[in-house]
C-alpha cells in the first residue's frame, strides 16, 4: 500500500512525493523533477517567506530554496 504525500505552493504548483519530487503547474503540467540522493517520505514549506521545501528521507532531510517555481 502506497501513501501519496503532496504540497502546494504560493504559486499554486502540486509538489508530489515518489522516487523524487514531481511538480505539476496548476493545469496538471509536469513542469518540473526535484532529484533526491534518497527516497523522500514527505514534504513540507517552510523557513524565511515559506520558499524553503524541506524533505525527509529514511536517514536525512534535505532543504532546497525555492524562488522560480
Amino acid at each position: 500500500r502506497y501513501m501519496i504525500h503532496f504540497v502546494s505552493n504560493k504559486r499554486r504548483n502540486i509538489f508530489i512525493v515518489a522516487d523524487n519530487i514531481y511538480v505539476y503547474d496548476a493545469e496538471g503540467n509536469q513542469i518540473e523533477m526535484i532529484e533526491v540522493p534518497e527516497r523522500p517520505s514527505s514534504i513540507t514549506f517552510g523557513g524565511k517567506g515559506g520558499n524553503t521545501l524541506y524533505i525527509s528521507a529514511r536517514s536525512s532531510l534535505y532543504g532546497i530554496e525555492l524562488s522560480e517555481l
